[in-house]
């Protein structure tokens, strides 16, 4: 309560006038009472600036709307008597040449509009890039955590941009006395790259794309702004010479991309309008836009010489007792977090158990999570912390709160909190593309005389593993462990693509017993198997095939998968039948390729 009523106290003044007041008989009437909202124009102080409160947030000056011009020191006193909380609206000035006056340089050289973030009063051209930043990543709907945390990643960014520090991007810097920020709010408004008019200020905040013109010329105004001020003692700012001035030429664009001549680096290449380095490949171009040896991608500043690879982010394990303050005080310590895009992709984690996890994230949030092929229903969005949780379908019980940390060289490494034992630890994911799908690899296939039932050439199990690593190679793989073939575990080939019209459907049962099913394009035929684990990334499966009431072979098979994206499984099969002797290499059989898949629950 008392920091609310000191932010009124800073912005509100009162005014008391006694009405009808006199000796005798006259009727004292009550007190009429006037609020004031006081509030500074600067660049240098501004006088005769059009100041009003943007009650309905149109940014255009409506008839029921607090209006004054701003007086000396750009002091401007708005009347919200009737007003309640103005410090929730955000203010506008209209400087208009001709008519407003810069107390420290005369008459303004141009019309150009500025504003200040709610609870903001002071307008400098410094409020008027963090409003504008605000306005274009909010939409009215964001709760109060998130649109402070948008406001401070605003005065972050605008305090980067120019060199500054974040201190004094929403302050009085000429009561202050900070040269840095005068010089830069100077130079803004210099720049003529702040809108015109209300009209013009609409569009800025329409298109917050890197290419637009308004965010171009910011970036391009900013460079040589930054490269000033970071060689600019603090002491030095009086005597530092404008980068731009009010009679440069912003009216010609040479290559028409946006950015007048003024500001461009390379007025001759409209896909250009940036080059830190000065190397006359522009920023869009140059993979090391300042020249310091580190690509920009994993540059914690890449346009900042002086800085280069950025730290990696750490987040630390904590088996228990753990909140989710504590994960995002450890997420809050790092240099560089990458941004998630993650609404219509997929990504797949594979364990040390070569156990495979895999997520996809569905455009209206739902989030099918397959463990080990078997689908599990999951929720998903970013919350206001800006991380990515994961509930169960219910969608209201929490899972796991999850955050990108790492995205170098295709690693997804996630900082990871759950719920359940309240941890805090890292998964590496991988991304997938569940549009390709996984097929059959068919080296060294055997082939088939459908004759005889038999395999064209018979291959030996050294063989057998040539062809597994060589399909291997390449491509996202698990292996066959005790660990991925869960109780009760079904594998199937009866949704693989492009196979042939038998089907061949494996039972894992966790004592090392199951069943075989196959399927000719008859009715099914179902035989008992046993398993084990015959190496770390193979599984031999023994079926007895029944004719009748006699045995008539039995079959060793050996199962490796080469290729899976956490749905589909390319599995190798190398397979020694008692029908096989006396044909041939005593170590020799069938060699073929096929997809498993856990098969829906319908």
């Amino acid at each position: 309560m008392k920091k609310k009523l000191l932010v009124v106290a800073l912005g509100l003044s009162s005014s008391i006038a006694l009405v009808g007041c006199g000796s005798g008989g006259d009727e004292i009437q009550d007190p009429v009472t006037s609020v004031f909202y006081t509030v500074k124009v600067i660049d240098g102080y501004l006088k005769n600036a059009q100041v009003w409160l943007d009650i309905d947030g149109d940014k255009q000056l409506d008839s029921n709307e607090p209006l004054v011009f701003s007086g000396d020191s750009g002091i401007a006193k708005l009347d919200v008597t009737n007003i309640v909380s103005p410090e929730q609206y955000s203010i506008y000035a209209k400087v208009i040449f001709g008519q407003t006056i810069d107390e420290d340089n005369g008459a303004v050289a141009s019309d150009y509009i500025m504003s200040a973030p709610p609870g903001e009063t002071d307008i400098t051209p410094l409020s008027t890039l963090v409003d504008i930043y605000i306005e274009q990543n909010t939409d009215g709907t964001e709760s109060v955590a998130v649109l402070a945390a948008i406001k401070q990643a605003a005065i972050d960014k605008v305090a980067y941009d120019f060199g500054i520090q974040e201190t004094d991007v929403l302050s009085d810097y000429i009561a202050s006395g900070t040269g840095s920020a005068t010089f830069v709010a100077e130079n803004i408004a210099n720049s003529q790259i702040l809108p015109d008019d209300e009209n013009e200020f609409i569009v800025v905040i329409a298109d917050n794309s890197d290419t637009s013109t308004f965010n171009k010329q910011v970036a391009a105004a900013s460079g040589m702004i930054k490269a000033v001020v970071g060689t600019t003692a603090e002491e030095d700012f009086d005597t530092q010479a404008a980068v731009f001035d009010s009679e440069d030429d912003y009216d010609t664009d040479s290559d028409g991309d946006g950015v007048p001549d003024a500001l461009d680096a390379l007025d001759d290449d409209a896909s250009e309008w940036l080059d830190t380095d000065g190397d006359g490949i522009g920023n869009n171009a140059d993979p090391d836009d300042d020249d310091d040896g580190v690509e920009d991608s994993i540059d914690a500043d890449p346009l900042d010489p002086t800085v280069g690879e950025y730290d990696d982010c750490v987040v630390n394990y904590t088996p228990t007792g753990a909140s989710i303050d504590d994960f995002n005080a450890q997420l809050a310590s790092c240099d560089l977090i990458p941004e998630m895009d993650l609404a219509g992709n997929s990504i797949i984690r594979i364990l040390d158990s070569d156990q495979t996890r895999m997520y996809t994230f569905n455009l209206d949030n739902t989030a099918p999570f397959y463990q080990n092929g078997v689908q599990y229903n999951r929720i998903w969005e970013i919350n206001d912390d800006g991380n990515l949780a994961l509930y169960y379908g219910d969608g209201l019980t929490l899972d796991y709160l999850m955050r990108l940390i790492d995205d170098t060289e295709g690693n997804l490494k996630f900082g990871v909190y759950a719920n359940s034992s309240q941890s805090i630890y890292t998964w590496n994911f991988t991304d997938v593309d569940l549009s390709v799908d996984i097929l059959a690899c068919e080296d060294l296939d055997s082939g088939r005389n459908y004759e005889t039932d038999l395999p064209l050439a018979y291959r030996s199990y050294d063989e057998f593993k040539q062809a597994v690593t060589s399909c291997q190679a390449g491509k996202l793989f698990t292996a066959f462990s005790t660990g991925f073939i869960s109780s009760g575990m079904t594998l199937t080939t009866s949704d693989a693509v492009s196979q042939a019209d038998d089907v061949d459907t494996y039972q894992f049962n966790e004592n090392g017993s199951g069943v075989f099913t196959y399927n000719e394009g008859a009715d099914d035929i179902i035989v008992p198997m046993t398993w084990t684990m015959h190496e770390d990334d193979v599984v031999k499966v023994v079926i007895d095939y029944i004719d009748g009431d006699s045995l008539a072979q039995t079959a060793h098979n050996y199962l490796a998968i080469i290729e899976t994206n956490g749905i589909d499984y390319s599995v190798k099969v190398f397979s020694r039948s008692t029908a096989f002797e006396g044909l041939g290499d005593a170590a020799g059989g069938d060699l073929w390729s096929t997809v498993l898949n856990v098969p829906d629950d319908d």
